[in-house]
């Protein structure tokens, strides 16, 4: 950084601004900016100078992380960017909120990158800063909801995990994929095979509706146009249209299936 001398007149020389490029974002002080300056009197003798051990220090490649060895510096630049990161999904979460589609994706990728920031910070001696990973309107209730709905996809991906495994073994047959209980249409249709399968199977109205109302999950099925609810006691099968597949209580098949689901909190 060049010196420039200060007169009695109050005049610079050496057009510091114009040299430092002091007060703009890109210059002395700006983003990211960890230098700065200070006064020199002549008259006092010369300026203090870095000594050859210290820019040595300064420069050391003394930090370790995954194996390899970096200075200060760049461990820092290494956390600006996983700062970044946390915004970025903070950000995409919030304009999903507001624009009224699923955020569940946004809310994973947010905690996957909050944690990735605390496992880095902790791994090279690092320190937090909030300020740095804070975003306008994501405060206290949007970091709950989006926290709420990232543990709840991961569960959810636990339980299509062990249900993949199931699949696999054999002891079920099951396909589809477990998901949130979508809202019920506004009108069930019974009719043929499914008034059939509830007399053979000894199921009334009133409890076929009771099977979907308190249904744990749903099993999302040929590409979302039908969804298997599943309950303690049974299942029913729901086309987007509202009319009904089929309806059952639990075999021994299904009754592992549950017991998936509560295994994981559902």
């Amino acid at each position: 950084m060049p010196f420039c001398a200060v007169s009695a007149a109050n005049t610079v020389s050496g057009q510091f601004e114009a040299a430092t490029g002091y007060g703009t974002g890109a210059g002395l002080c700006g983003w990211n900016c960890r230098h700065t300056f200070s006064a020199i009197f002549p008259e006092l003798g010369a300026p203090p100078a870095w000594t050859q051990e210290s820019l040595e220090k300064l420069n050391a490649r003394d930090i370790e992380y995954n194996g390899k060895k970096y200075t200060r510096y760049e461990i820092s630049q290494m956390q600006r960017a996983r700062e970044r990161t946390v915004r970025k999904y903070k950000r995409r979460y919030l304009a999903e909120t507001e624009a009224g589609v699923d955020n569940t994706a946004s809310a994973v990728k947010l905690r996957q990158a909050r944690q990735e920031l605390a496992d880095f910070i902790s791994a090279t001696g690092g320190r937090a800063d909030s300020a740095r990973t804070s975003v306008a309107g994501f405060g206290r209730s949007a970091s709950s909801k989006a926290t709420w709905a990232a543990k709840r996809q991961e569960r959810l991906d636990a339980v299509n995990n062990d249900l993949t495994a199931l699949r696999q073994s054999g002891k079920i047959k099951l396909t589809g994929t477990a998901v949130t209980p979508p809202a019920l249409p506004n009108t069930l249709s019974f009719e043929g095979h499914a008034i059939e399968q509830m007399g053979k199977r000894q199921i009334s109205l009133a409890q076929a509706n009771e099977l979907a109302e308190h249904a744990i999950l749903a099993i999302s099925q040929r590409n979302g146009t039908q969804h298997a609810y599943y309950s303690e006691k049974g299942f029913i099968v729901i086309r987007q249209d509202g009319s009904i597949g089929t309806v059952g209580w639990l075999d021994d098949a299904g009754k592992q299936i549950v017991e998936v689901m509560k295994q994981h909190g559902f």
